[in-house]
């Protein structure tokens, strides 16, 4: 273990002219800060604000709106085009931007509603009065009629809070075909001042959008408009240098407000420090010291260690938080505290929780939170406090982001009236990351000098060259649509557009430019509007509808839908057919080729699919769980992912609903059941995590023909089958099954001990935090072979990462050994 103390922080105050004298009222000594004044100021096209976790950059945001209205006149705003759109990377954060917003616009007197949109408050039926209106009809009715929503005519225009995915979807036309082009033009034509919050959140592939969105701004003419006059501000506490050089490359002026930079003469008379951020006495420990060999268990054995302490601190009145990137690890931590807390001290900030538990838990002296609150998350109570609102601290962190978004949820006192009172951080840390603190044990540090460390930490993800090559293949999907209601000469115009995409995402102007080509792109796209018409209902997809359709089309079997138990199977058929029918077939082609074919064509249509997804579009199956100790959450049934369940609790899974309803005495209304697979009974924590892996039955290939069609690249693999490695009871068959009936988006390599291209994945991990699974697959011969498997959106970023040679010069091995020679 070694200690450090991290400094107390000042902020500068701006004594001058003052834009908000309800919201920073003199007499009581409240000013903006100096950054938020800067911000305020800002006429630049972009202004990126990277001030520290803590000091009022949301603040500063809506401090330039207010600015913005200023200069154009309250009545003169357009509800047509003088709209906010506020993006929040979750959805906790969206609630309190939501909040806050709606309280600067009280106090400055702003005619601006605040509309916040999620995926939930689309599915409520009362919000406009029409339960007939589809999610993303409804979305184009509240953009363009706002005023409905609360009849209010004095607003004249909407500050609308999103999250990013409705903001992905309706840019890139992933909405459905009667929609996608009303909602694109909303949100081209809307806004003229937009809000990104904690940038350095998303992923590269999911940076590309917000950066193809103030391209297209730019291409178009909203921002040099006189009448439109679009604006960006970006809101982030840890920019990485290559999200600056991509800003920087936009050929518009950018407005840097970041700490440290020199202030004009003119301005020093007008400012004066005040604390933001309290000493913060902090402890580091490493995963070796705890004896433990994850960093996560680390973090629980910490916890179980202190837990005297925890209970001195709350007997002082002190309020804290543990904070672990893993729900799993929170659920220990909490089973380990009951002891010593009471129920009504300790409360659970998590996504297992339902929003109304999560109100009730930020009330108690103890929040167990699982990255819910890493974003902006302020940890406020109903009850203000008079110093800051977490005195103490545990947490982990895997990469250097993660450790100063995390610290800075502590020692925040910008706005309090007690400025002095020291907090406490307790950090579980890898070894490599320790080791880069070591050097500094028992100094003190300066809050920059420390966030300049933590750059030499491993980083969340730092993967960019998906965003040189296959970000271009999702941005060609809007260039498509847009291009087909173009006249020639626009379109020629537009080539030029998508030309400088190319330039602009491959980085530099010597860089290689990715080999997309606008024929080959178009294709692709065209392609997945194709898939989408036929396989877009699907979800889960039977072994069963690949047994019977060679029967049906070979006439053998007569087609009776009554006939099929599975649900899943009839819609299978109906899309299997559908398809089928739209290709062209030689005469004479056998039933066993057109199978083959289709399996094929579902393969490309998952991958690509998983391709325009924002977040994550691989989805774990969800278990129904009955929880009467609510070791997973405040409720004692829950729906969640039954991996999560699998791995950290030791608790029997039920083959039907009929029969776990039998032995739990519990009945739960379909609409709570229809999503889960599979259901369980939670019993207890497991002492340590259930190790699981994959296997694939391939005996239908070579290996050399299997990889050549699955591995080294991104895939969609189907049929895979859960396995326990650190049990020998086995799996029931529907947990080992959870996975077989879907098409799973995944990058499959050799995990021999002499496989480059394993080599290269473990040197990407100090680049981005991912995770793989162990994959057996059994090929023709009988032997079963081992693979990584990374599942999920990840497959394309890490694919794109992946030297060609260490790819190749492992399948040439696998050629060579199937080429060689048998010897009877």
């Amino acid at each position: 273990m070694l200690s450090i103390t991290l400094l107390e922080q000042d902020e500068y105050q701006w004594l001058g002219y003052n834009p908000a004298e309800k919201l920073f009222p003199a007499a009581e000594g409240k000013f903006p800060l100096y950054h938020q004044w800067r911000t305020y100021n800002a006429e630049e096209p972009i202004i990126v604000n990277t001030y520290n976790t803590g000091t009022g950059k949301a603040k500063a945001a809506l401090l330039r709106l207010l600015k913005r209205v200023e200069k154009k006149g309250r009545q003169r705003l357009s509800p047509t085009r003088d709209n906010v759109l506020l993006i929040a990377p979750t959805n906790e954060l969206l609630a309190q931007h939501a909040r806050d917003a709606e309280d600067f616009c009280k106090q400055c007197d702003l005619p601006y509603r605040v509309v916040p949109l999620t995926r939930e408050t689309l599915d409520e039926g009362a919000l406009i009065g029409e339960e007939e209106f589809k999610r993303a009809r409804k979305l184009h009715y509240i953009l363009n009629n706002s005023s409905q929503l609360d009849k209010d005519l004095t607003k004249r225009a909407t500050i609308y809070v999103v999250n990013p995915d409705i903001f992905y979807y309706a840019i890139y036309f992933c909405y459905n075909s009667v929609d996608r082009q009303s909602l694109f033009d909303d949100f081209m034509r809307l806004f003229n001042y937009v809000i990104i919050d904690e940038l350095h959140y998303y992923s590269p592939k999911q940076l590309a959008a917000f950066l193809f969105f103030i391209k297209f701004s730019h291409d178009r003419g909203y921002i040099e408009s006189a009448s439109k006059q679009r604006q960006f501000c970006i809101l982030t506490a840890t920019p990485r240098p290559q999200v600056k050089r991509y800003l920087e490359h936009l050929d518009l002026p950018v407005n840097w407000i970041e700490p440290g930079q020199s202030i004009p003469p003119e301005d020093v008379p007008f400012l004066q420090p005040i604390r933001a951020l309290t000493r913060v006495q902090l402890r580091v420990y490493n995963t070796e010291e705890l004896q433990q060999g994850e960093q996560l268990s680390g973090l629980l054995q910490l916890v179980r260690q202190e837990r005297g302490q925890v209970r001195a601190w709350l007997d002082e009145k002190l309020d804290g938080a543990i904070i672990s990137s893993s729900l799993g690890m929170i659920s220990n931590i909490h089973a380990a505290l009951k002891p010593y807390v009471r129920d009504e001290e300790i409360g659970r900030v998590t996504g297992a929780q339902q929003k109304s538990d999560r109100e009730v838990a930020k009330e108690c002296p103890l929040i167990l939170a699982t990255p819910t609150v890493d974003i902006g998350y302020n940890f406020e109570r109903s009850q203000p406090k008079a110093r800051q609102n977490i005195d103490f601290l545990f947490c982990d962190a895997s990469s250097g982001d993660e450790l100063i978004q995390r610290i800075g949820r502590g020692g925040r006192v910008l706005a309090k009236a007690e400025k002095e009172s020291v907090s406490y951080a307790l950090v579980v840390l890898s070894p490599h990351d320790y080791k880069v603190l070591e050097p500094y044990a028992g100094q003190e540090l300066e809050r920059a000098r420390f966030a300049a460390l933590t750059q030499e930490m491993a980083k969340k993800n730092d993967l960019y060259a998906y965003v040189k090559t296959g970000t271009l293949l999702e941005i060609f999907r809007p260039i498509k649509f847009l291009k087909e209601g173009m006249s020639d000469q626009e379109r020629q115009q537009f080539d030029v557009f998508f030309e400088d995409l190319r330039r602009f995402f491959a980085g530099t102007e010597d860089a290689v430019l990715p080999s997309v080509t606008f024929s080959k792109t178009y294709k692709m796209v065209k392609k997945l509007d194709e898939w989408q018409t036929f396989y877009g209902g699907l979800g889960l997809v039977p072994q069963e509808a690949f047994d019977t359709l060679p029967l049906l089309l070979e006439e053998r079997i007569r087609w009776q839908p009554e006939t099929f138990q599975d649900d899943h199977t009839q819609k299978c058929l109906e899309a299997f057919f559908k398809r089928l029918r739209s290709m062209h077939w030689p005469a004479g082609t056998s039933a066993v080729t057109m199978v083959q074919t289709l399996q094929d064509d579902l393969c490309a249509y998952y991958k690509e699919r998983a391709r325009f997804s924002f977040r994550e579009s691989f989805q774990p199956p969800a278990a129904l769980a009955y929880d009467p100790e609510n070791l997973h959450s405040s409720r004692s049934i829950a729906s969640y992912n039954a991996l999560h369940f699998l791995r950290y609790y030791d608790a029997p899974f039920y083959e039907t609903y009929a029969k776990w309803e039998q032995d739990t005495h519990q009945s739960v209304p379909a609409s709570l059941r229809e999503d889960a697979l599979t259901y369980c009974h939670l019993h207890r924590l497991r002492d340590t995590p259930l190790r699981i892996g994959l296997k694939l039955d391939a005996r239908d290939y070579t290996r050399d023909a299997w990889e050549e069609k699955f591995a080294y690249q991104v895939t969609a693999i189907y049929g895979l089958e859960l396995v326990c490695l650190s049990e020998h009871s086995g799996l029931k068959k529907s947990v080992r099954e959870l996975f077989r009936r879907q098409y799973v988006p995944a990058f499959l390599a050799s995990s021999s001990s002499d496989s480059r291209t394993r080599a290269e994945i473990h040197k990407l991990s100090k680049q981005a935090r991912f995770s793989s699974l162990p994959l057996e697959v059994t090929f023709m011969d009988g032997r079963c072979l081992p693979y990584d498997a990374i599942l999920g959106t990840m497959a394309f970023q890490l694919c794109a990462e992946l030297p060609y040679w260490a790819m190749t010069k492992d399948r040439r091995v696998t050629q060579r050994e199937d080429d060689a020679p048998i010897i009877c």
